[in-house]
């Protein structure tokens, strides 16, 4: 009787694992916005579904001012709106088959047209959906209010302790209001959408701010290392549920007197809202 191929065995355990791996990395590329279908009067990209699109006064489009692709996403605020900050445009949601912790969009975009005001922003939402439960992981939101006209290409990378297998993705048009009702303009055009998921910050251009929380485990003084301005600050329990709201100055956060388990503290900064998970001893 033949002895084992040790180095075939070898071969087939390292392709066995590495086909487990990939189950948990994962790709969706929307090449333009090429199929459009008709939705109580107004015109939707196949797939998406628009957003306070009344309420804003937004239209939405089909647009041959595309990118890499025949038609694009054309979002434009029309007025006159409503006082304060409405928007509107088109969102979709995404569900992946694991949970993951990581998640990095590649678009291009332009726009072609900014009042005073006025801006653009392209927004994600995270949860994690499990039978019989759902808990928020967080979200990351990009603002532009500054006029660009040509294709450009942009990213935005979402990295949350807590695992998440849900996305909702919106692109929405802000117009411009002041106290005479003069409403300005804000159009953007999307197109050429790459999602993906765990993927290594190292590999992209805009890896997320590092933060580091110490000691963690922790039974009384937990410190926050990081360069990221932020502006909230909370502590909430397993649930999602707020425990204690702190002053997003501070950088020592006293939890001597809580009840040991597991806490996440939701980050607020310029650049997204940043989950990290603290265990108290």
């Amino acid at each position: 009787m033949k002895a084992p191929n040790r180095l075939a065995s070898i071969v087939l355990t390292i392709m066995v694992c590495m086909a487990s791996l990939a189950t948990f990395s994962q790709q969706f590329v929307n090449n333009g916005f090429e199929s459009w279908e008709e939705n109580d009067g107004m015109m939707d990209p196949v797939g998406w579904g628009t957003t306070n699109v009344f309420v804003a006064y937004i239209t939405v489009a089909p647009s041959t001012e595309a990118c890499n692709s025949d038609l694009s996403a054309k979002i434009s605020s029309t007025g006159p709106g409503l006082e304060g900050p409405q928007s509107g445009g088109i969102g979709q949601i995404v569900m992946f088959d694991n949970m993951v912790s990581i998640v990095n969009i590649q678009y291009n975009y332009a726009i072609d047209t900014l009042s005073e005001g006025a801006f653009a922003s392209v927004k994600l939402t995270a949860w994690q959906i499990t039978p019989g439960d759902g808990i928020g992981a967080g979200q990351q939101e990009i603002i532009y209010d500054e006029m660009n006209p040509e294709c450009t290409l942009g990213s935005m990378y979402f990295e949350s302790e807590i695992p998440f297998n849900k996305i909702r993705l919106e692109i929405r048009a802000y117009p411009a209001y002041d106290m005479f009702g003069t409403h300005g303009l804000s159009i953007i055009r999307f197109d050429d959408i790459v999602i993906s998921t765990n993927v290594s910050a190292s590999s992209i251009s805009n890896p997320a701010l590092e933060i580091i929380l110490q000691p963690n485990p922790v039974s009384s003084q937990l410190t926050i290392t990081t360069d990221a301005i932020i502006n909230e600050l909370n502590l909430t329990d397993i649930n999602g549920k707020l425990v204690k709201k702190l002053n997003p100055v501070e950088r020592t956060i006293d939890m001597s007197k809580m009840l040991s388990g597991l806490y996440f503290l939701r980050i607020t900064t310029p650049e997204g809202v940043y989950t990290k998970k603290v265990v108290k001893e």
